[in-house]
């Protein structure tokens, strides 16, 4: 594989924070790039992913158009991936 994608689907339900120590725990041990996905609907959430290891982060498809300019800007088109 060319990339891992990681769904975190305790916190897309809202039933866990995201697994950031998770994320940085695969990421760290693998060669390819890791995109997370899952409870990620604010800048800090996403920078906290991409702070852990993921290179690429999946933002919830609730997420506001403005945050997820802000995202882009902030961090960089090729690092956030919006859903629709």
């Amino acid at each position: 594989a060319k990339l891992l994608h990681l769904a975190d689907i305790d916190a897309a339900a809202g039933t866990a924070e995201p697994a950031t120590r998770v994320v940085g725990a695969v990421a760290s041990v693998l060669d390819i790039p890791v995109q997370v996905g899952g409870g990620i609907a604010t800048v800090d959430a996403a920078q906290a992913m991409l702070d852990a290891g993921a290179a690429r982060v999946v933002l919830d498809s609730a997420t506001p158009p403005d945050t997820v300019a802000e995202a882009v800007a902030r961090l960089g088109a090729s690092r956030v991936v919006p859903t629709v």
